[in-house]
């Protein structure tokens, strides 16, 4: 075994950047000398400091590496997957945008300041939208997985609160509309969950409310009347269908715009 200074010094990890990580419980020695209070490391360390050192090169931060080497699932690395290939779309929007600017240079037509802060703006809003895509399908997933295992309770709740990111809106004068929008929302997606496969649930048949591949939304209401009146997807859609008509069209056309936020990340075109 090494002690800290010759593991320093095999690893290329500063003996300050080493403690931190005992400190933090990310790399832990194997041993402390019990009369020199010193520090030693073995091969087992070495390689998990490899594995620290990759980490860290594909742009977790320690707190998420802890918990990563700690305890590993699928969800944590598909997410992770998706923040970089959102840096690398992001990489390739700036490229673009440093076209469209060269161009307009070439062609004489350019406030550069202006049409700078016009791009990032561009590519800011889309960015948001995208991040909140990834965001709440990853939830959307973990609320279906729920579904699947019969947790019913538990995929109630997760489902509540998706709803509430993604149709509160803090600075609306009347909110009924947007909760009216987000019951709409729960019911759908609870009949999406019952009735499709496993890769049918997404956003996009969401937004169509498209039940083995028809969609349902124009017979709303015989559709909901059907329903056990005791069921989750009855509780939410009743009372909506049974207001007025017009009501009733501006909660879907609400939805809709909502919903189209995230189903087109998951068109063909």
């Amino acid at each position: 075994m090494d002690q800290i200074s010759e593991f320093s010094k095999k690893s290329g990890v500063s003996v300050q950047t080493l403690r931190y990580y005992d400190k933090m419980a990310l790399l832990k020695p194997k041993t402390i000398g019990l009369d020199n209070n010193y520090r030693y490391y073995s091969k087992e360390q070495f390689e998990r400091l490899l594995v620290i050192k990759k980490l860290k090169k594909m742009g977790l931060k320690l707190k998420e590496i802890k918990e990563m080497i700690n305890y590993c699932d699928e969800k944590k690395i598909i997410m992770h997957q998706r923040r970089l290939q959102d840096e690398i779309d992001s990489r390739i929007n700036y490229i673009k945008d440093l076209e469209k600017i060269i161009l307009k240079m070439k062609k004489g037509k350019l406030n550069f300041e202006k049409e700078l802060i016009n791009l990032t703006n561009k590519k800011e809003r889309r960015k948001s939208m995208k991040e909140k895509y990834n965001d709440h399908k990853t939830k959307l997933m973990a609320c279906y997985k729920l579904f699947q295992e019969n947790n019913l309770t538990d995929c109630f709740v997760a489902l509540e609160e998706l709803k509430k990111e993604m149709f509160y809106n803090e600075e609306a004068l009347d909110p009924f509309w947007d909760n009216c929008a987000g019951d709409l929302f729960l019911g759908i997606t609870f009949e999406v969950f019952k009735n499709n496969r496993a890769e049918d649930v997404n956003f996009l048949n969401i937004f169509n409310f498209r039940i083995n591949g028809e969609s349902q939304m124009n017979n709303l209401v015989e559709y909901v009347d059907a329903l056990d009146k005791d069921s989750y997807s009855s509780i939410c859609l009743a009372n909506i269908v049974a207001m007025p008509n017009d009501t009733k069209l501006s909660i879907i056309s609400i939805y809709k715009q909502i919903m189209k936020g995230y189903a087109m990340f998951e068109t063909n075109d």
